[in-house]
């Protein structure tokens, strides 16, 4: 509030009155139908007759077409009777009782989606003015609410965190969060690297290149255990972590690998070309990341060793042999000798 003072001879001060305040300026407000146009979870206006008289925008996604309002909301889920006759007695409860209901009710049942999940349905009473006569309510506001939206959300993100995109293998960002757990009989890693790849991705291109190396991937997580984690590294190099697994054992386990793979036809713009594998094998002896992490480091020396010995071989990292041991794939307990182990330090690229 502003105030002017005027001062005169012999006189006291005066004070102007203060203007009055201006009234705010009308500003519209949102149509009540709006807000619930754009509330997330599905809505329907049920009246005493069990026909819907309204829906949201939410509620036509989910129920598909044809239009659900002027339908029955038992029709709406016509295709499973068990659901339709929960969901008809229901309205009928409140509508008698004035009392709030809820139930769950398959996605599947409500809605054009397949995936089956549960949706939380609540049913409320409401009135179009007065109640009636007889004291009962004038419909039902049925409303559908994704309960596990947010769960499903953060487990898809996660999901695609941890996968490979092209191949839809576990990526390297899984392995953080496999490192900590612990094995009843130990852990082994395989490393493995295909042999040939680069002159396939160089004369056929990278969209030929991505669909072998897609299915390499299916080689691979056919020819282990379920409970195995396969893992794409990046290009044509993949991580096998067998749990409970010795060392001799994985051994064997590589040598299958490597069979499969260079048994495997694989087709190049209608040409059939075979490839190789070469493995690295690795025993896991500390517990955590960081000893899965050295492990990996590991078994990518023996990898290499392979690669530089013999093209499409085992090569395995043995802390109880004063050299490290290669392998035939042929599984027939054939092993040579490097020579002390490999040379190249973990961090070195470009393999022969």
């Amino acid at each position: 509030m502003t105030t002017s003072m005027r001062l005169t001879d012999g006189a006291t001060p005066s004070v102007a009155a203060p203007a009055p305040a201006s009234a705010p300026p009308e500003v519209p407000w949102v149509r009540p139908d709006r807000i619930l146009d754009a509330v997330s979870d599905a809505l329907l206006a049920v009246d005493a007759t069990l026909c819907v008289r309204w829906a949201n925008p939410a509620a036509a996604a989910l129920l598909g077409a044809p239009e659900p309002v002027g339908r029955s909301i038992a029709d709406l889920v016509a295709d499973d009777t068990d659901a339709a006759e929960r969901l008809r007695t229901a309205c009928l409860h409140v509508l008698m009782t004035s009392d709030s209901v809820s139930l769950g009710v398959s996605e599947q049942a409500v809605g054009h989606t397949v995936t089956g999940e549960e949706l939380e349905c609540r049913l409320s009473p409401v009135t179009a003015g007065p109640p009636d006569q007889d004291g009962h309510v004038n419909g039902v506001l049925v409303a559908l609410r994704d309960g596990d939206a947010a769960g499903r959300t953060l487990r898809a993100a996660l999901h695609l965190a941890e996968h490979d995109a092209l191949t839809g293998l576990h990526n390297r960002h899984y392995l953080a969060r496999i490192g900590g757990r612990r094995t009843g009989d130990g852990r082994a890693v395989l490393f493995l690297d295909a042999d040939g790849f680069k002159a396939i991705n160089d004369g056929h291109g990278h969209a030929v290149g991505d669909a072998v190396i897609q299915e390499i991937g299916e080689v691979l997580r056919g020819a282990i255990r379920r409970d195995d984690h396969l893992v794409r590294i990046g290009g044509d190099e993949f991580v096998v972590i067998l749990d409970s697994c010795g060392l001799d054992r994985a051994v064997v386990v590589a040598g299958e690998l490597v069979a499969a793979v260079a048994g495997h036809e694989f087709s190049c713009d209608g040409t059939v070309v075979r490839l190789g594998l070469s493995a690295g094998v690795a025993a896991q002896t500390v517990v955590g990341s960081e000893g899965l992490d050295d492990a990996i480091r590991r078994a990518d020396l023996a990898c290499y060793a392979a690669k530089t010995l013999c093209r499409t071989h085992v090569a395995v990292d043995d802390p109880d042999a004063p050299t490290t041991r290669t392998g035939s794939p042929r599984g027939d307990g054939s092993r040579g000798a490097t020579g002390g182990g490999p040379s190249r330090t973990a961090d070195q690229g470009g393999r022969p």
